[in-house]
């Protein structure tokens, strides 16, 4: 099993600034690598006031790298058809160069309709299988760039003459790449094509996730790959605490919060989608309430015998790499600090590693 920290950067006024929250995450993450964490991960989204300031996470975790030694450090994640691939190969490939080869290379298409309206309005209509297109052509590029000398592309979406991309990633072939995943299909595409996969228990129950798991697990290995390779990551909101009322008291109205900003940005656009979902009985997303969440398994939030017990049966389920969001909904950054150290200290232990690199 693998431990990560993930950030929305939430910047929330009457807490903190967002220079205040930038300095707080970096904190976070430099406790992180004291604490043995394998990796950091921080959201790209535009636009999302309050819910995420983390515009740029290639330059958050420059200034990550500079105050850490060993944990690794990635965008959760790049959203590809938003940028110009060359742009994105030679800027994450700065960054692994800059953290000694640190960087996990996590790769989305985007979900708001302003981030498509904005940056990809030509395929605004369609984005749902244009952007799809898009995505993997975008990682063929990247992996071009950052493998070969010199690169030329005529592909579907774009095209441009013989370039020289610099500079070159420390890691050989490239640093991995990670997907965010959430449609049944991506379960199985993105196995297929090697991606390892984040996924996201906010959104679902834990029951669903490990589902996904299996069929994530079942095609990377029809695919051919190494069954070591394989690796399944579940976003968490994450709150430990000597007591489970504690870790209550403090984590509901936190989470609450969060999942609301998550309908108001992420939710469905359309009346129809919404009674879909209403009449799949989703109700613990349509009429979400603490205690639906949590009789899913939505939440980590617990004293640490509490989280040990999710924990492996997530684990159970096809699960090796826990992403735990602690800075969540306004939490106070002192609240994130003693959580992180209860957790590494008391939870962290009780796992062994999964042995991916």
């Amino acid at each position: 099993m693998k431990f990560s920290i993930f950030f929305e950067i939430e910047v929330l006024p009457q807490h903190y600034t967002e220079q205040q929250q930038y300095e707080n995450c970096l904190k976070q993450i430099e406790l992180a690598d004291e604490l043995g964490f394998d990796a950091a991960w921080a959201v790209e989204h535009h636009f999302t006031y309050e819910y995420s300031h983390s515009t740029n996470p290639d330059l958050f975790f420059v200034a990550a790298a500079q105050r850490t030694k060993r944990i690794r450090l990635g965008p959760g994640v790049a959203l590809l058809p938003m940028h110009h691939p060359i742009h994105l190969a030679q800027r994450y490939a700065m960054l692994d160069v800059l953290s000694n080869g640190r960087l996990n290379m996590g790769v989305g298409r985007g979900v708001t309709h302003l981030e498509f309206a904005t940056f990809r309005p030509d395929t605004f209509k369609d984005h749902h299988l244009e952007s799809r297109e898009m995505f993997f052509e975008w990682i063929e590029i990247m992996k071009e760039a950052w493998t070969n000398n010199t690169i030329e592309w005529k592909g579907k979406y774009i095209s441009f003459p013989e370039i020289q991309p610099l500079p070159k990633p420390i890691q050989k072939p490239h640093p991995p790449f990670y997907a965010a995943s959430g449609s049944a299909d991506s379960f199985v595409l993105y196995p297929q094509k090697g991606l390892r996969s984040l996924g996201q228990a906010a959104v679902k129950p834990l029951f669903m996730a490990c589902e996904d798991a299996k069929t994530y697990h079942q095609n990377w290995k029809l695919a051919g790959h190494a069954p070591k390779d394989a690796e399944f990551g579940l976003l968490w909101g994450a709150h430990c605490a000597p007591t489970n009322k504690q870790a209550l008291a403090d984590a509901e109205g936190p989470v609450m919060w969060y999942i609301s900003r998550l309908q108001r940005f992420f939710g469905p656009r359309s009346t129809d989608t919404t009674a879909r979902a209403a009449n799949r009985r989703y109700d613990w997303w349509t009429n979400p309430t603490i205690d639906k969440l949590l009789a899913n398994d939505m939440v980590l939030a617990g004293d640490p015998d509490r989280c040990i017990e999710l924990i492996k049966k997530a684990e159970a389920g096809g699960v090796n790499n826990i992403l735990a969001q602690f800075q969540i909904g306004g939490l106070r950054h002192e609240q994130v600090m003693a959580s992180m150290k209860l957790f590494a200290k008391e939870v962290m232990p009780a796992f062994k590693k999964s042995g991916v690199k």
